[in-house]
């Protein structure tokens, strides 16, 4: 994909963590209530709060700092 500012690169990253978040959190669910898995859902939720952590950061500094 060819960008043609920083900016959409950073937005289009974004979106990719949120879409990434969306499908874990569907995941965990969906394991936990039709596998009943629990180490399989712990993992998915670890990976599920690291990309939350990393798009909260990457959103707050791409935002810069609240007036």
């Amino acid at each position: 994909m060819l960008y043609s500012g920083s900016q959409e690169m950073i937005v289009d990253f974004l979106d990719g963590h949120e879409t990434i978040i969306r499908q874990l959190c569907e995941d965990v669910q969906m394991i936990a209530e039709k596998y009943h898995v629990v180490g399989t859902s712990d993992v998915l939720t670890a990976i599920h709060e690291q990309h939350e952590k990393m798009s909260s950061m990457s959103r707050a500094n791409f935002e810069g700092p609240s007036r």
